[in-house]
């Protein structure tokens, strides 16, 4: 390996433990606003450093493929070590703004979305609904007083012997109805 190659390697390195430090702090700021507890913190946490190995042996590979060496490792702590000491508050400011305005930004596209497409179509929907039901009911009165005024006499002259069912299914259901 030349020595150029020996420097881009530690550059990257370098960055890539400063990016991991950047990444650090946001995976703080997002377990702090979403306040998760037990198994699903640890799983988390297990890609998260998954997660930055691969990238880490990526960049790596592409660096100089892959070879591992003792100052790579010093390059990639150092990196991290500098973020935390120099850059953290500052990023994890911005970070914390950035997260603020997302969360505003997918509210405002929430409350936007229901104000001018879930409302005026659920207010349609209800309008045609109470229309559909007047019809309906119109239509049922229109046919049912008819029915009724031919069928009154029918149930006039039936209304003793159905009063009759009435109790003795009313007595059927207490228990009453035993065979003699």
């Amino acid at each position: 390996m030349t020595l150029a190659t020996q420097w881009v390697t530690l550059s990257l390195m370098f960055a890539s433990g400063a990016l991991l430090g950047v990444f650090l702090d946001l995976y703080r700021i997002l377990t702090r606003r979403f306040t998760l507890r037990g198994w699903p913190i640890s799983l988390i946490d297990l890609l998260f450093w998954v997660s930055s190995a691969c990238f880490v042996f990526a960049v790596l590979l592409w660096s100089n493929w892959g070879e591992m060496r003792f100052y790579i490792m010093i390059a990639i702590i150092s990196g991290i070590l500098f973020y935390l000491r120099l850059l953290t508050k500052p990023v994890t400011l911005i970070l914390t703004k950035l997260l603020r305005f997302v969360e505003w930004l997918i509210n405002f596209l929430i409350r936007t979305i229901l104000v001018l497409i879930y409302h005026p179509i659920v207010w349609v929907v209800l309008l045609f609904w109470r229309i559909f039901r007047w019809i309906v009911l119109f239509i049922w009165k229109i046919i049912t007083k008819p029915l009724l005024w031919i069928l009154s006499p029918l149930i006039t002259f039936c209304r003793p012997y159905t009063t009759k069912l009435k109790t003795w299914w009313a007595s059927r259901k207490k228990g009453n109805d035993e065979p003699e």
